[in-house]
């Protein structure tokens, strides 16, 4: 039976509802975008640490050399000294050398001189002996009657690592934009380098907005979800080396918005937002930010997935919005913010890459579309879970395939352009 009271209730709640607002996205071509990116770096900020405590981090001023490297004549083997006149001798014959003794790596004294018909034996990274043209390896060498045997032709200098053959002192040994990897930690440490100066990561402010996210291992209503992209995005800061990271999630009240992000952004140098950049009644983002003195440059970029972007500036702070879509935050994070962050701190972009689709993909004329999948020996094989709201496909793919604007449907076999997918600043 018809409830008349319950339909009189219902009648009065949508007697009071606003008509949504019908309005479009003013976007513009993604090279457009790009280029606004570049002429807004963020400020930088240099500080000095440890080669140790530097993985990650980027050089802000080149890095000379603080002594020769080698720092002395040392053996490349394990093996014995010989003189001159005895190197040129063992082009003709083999001879029996004397023993003078055994020289360890780390060698505490004056070196002995060696003469001819005698031998000392080295080991790898011990210092030379003075008078030494090459060393025989310890394997083409044999006791004899008291006596070291050697034989076979040694060509000048052989076995023996060089004083500064690596790098003299005062030479640039990595130019300021070098990311610091171990291999670099390594190099710093080998000539005596205890501080570097590099830039300081930004501190970056997160704030995640939606009524209808809940953090996973909360309770949950009916229809609320979980919340994906504040993890993730986590995840994805702390990978590319952002020590910092100041995380808020709001709902979507419009005096919420406003504190988070006056909060944000007097803390952060750098305010990245998820969800609310949108058209929608409750995309309320823009104009809380403009509120706080941020001036739009980017409200929206002709691409698939993540058409809903925001770029704002103010003064040396810098805002991105990005939708609330997991798959369109994401891969606007890796296409468009995380290059940003590459470019402000002189880390050289990735070359371009090129592979042939194993699968046709439709697109759309006039946006830049990017597709998750699997590159494998220059094949693509796009990922089936492609559509804005799913992630599952970006956990799994490797890459992302690039179709510009004037393609409507890519072919079996074509070729395109791919950016493989890496959280760092730079892989390690």
């Amino acid at each position: 039976m018809l409830n008349l009271n319950r339909l009189k209730k219902g009648m009065d709640i949508l007697k009071e509802c606003s008509l949504p607002r019908f309005e479009s996205i003013d976007t513009i071509p993604f090279d457009q975008a790009i280029r606004i990116l570049r002429e807004h770096p963020p400020h930088r900020q240099v500080e000095g640490c440890s080669p140790a405590s530097a993985l990650g981090k980027v050089l802000a001023i080149a890095v000379e050399s603080e002594c020769d490297l080698p720092l002395f004549n040392n053996s490349a083997v394990d093996g014995f000294a010989i003189c001159e006149e005895d190197r040129l001798a063992l082009a003709k014959r083999s001879l029996d050398l004397a023993l003078g003794g055994t020289i360890y790596a780390g060698f505490r004294g004056e070196l002995p001189m060696l003469r001819p018909g005698m031998t000392i034996h080295v080991l790898t990274g011990a210092p030379v002996p003075h008078g030494t043209a090459a060393i025989v390896m310890q394997e083409d060498a044999k006791a004899k009657d008291g006596l070291i045997e050697v034989s076979g032709a040694l060509s000048p200098r052989r076995n023996i690592r060089f004083r500064g053959e690596e790098c003299l002192a005062g030479a640039w040994l990595f130019d300021a934009g070098t990311c610091i990897t171990p291999a670099v930690i390594g190099a710093l440490s080998a000539v005596g380098c205890s501080e570097v100066q590099v830039y300081k990561m930004p501190k970056i402010g997160l704030l995640i907005t939606g009524s209808e996210l809940v953090a996973p291992g909360e309770d949950r209503e009916p229809f609320q979800i979980f919340d994906a992209n504040g993890p993730g995005l986590i995840a994805a800061l702390h990978g590319f080396g952002v020590e910092e990271v100041r995380h808020v999630q709001v709902s979507d009240e419009q005096g919420r918005l406003a504190d988070a992000i006056s909060n944000l952004s007097a803390e952060c140098d750098v305010l990245i937002t998820v969800g609310g950049i949108s058209v929608g009644d409750r995309d309320l983002l823009r104009p809380a930010l403009a509120d706080e003195g941020f001036e739009t440059l980017i409200q929206g970029v002709a691409m698939r997935p993540g058409k809903p972007f925001y770029f704002g500036c103010r003064g040396q702070k810098v805002a991105f919005g990005l939708p609330g879509n997991p798959l369109s935050a994401m891969v606007a994070f890796l296409v468009l913010v995380q290059p940003y962050l590459r470019r402000a701190f002189g880390i050289k972009t990735e070359c371009q890459n090129w592979a042939t689709l194993r699968m046709p993909v439709a697109s759309k004329l006039g946006i830049r579309h990017f597709v998750p999948g699997f590159l494998d020996d220059g094949r693509f094989d796009p990922s089936n879970r492609r559509s804005s709201s799913m992630l599952s496909g970006l956990g799994q793919a490797n890459a992302l395939a690039v179709l510009p604007e004037e393609t409507e449907e890519a072919t079996i076999g074509e070729e395109v352009e791919v950016i493989p997918i890496t959280w760092q600043a730079r892989p390690l």
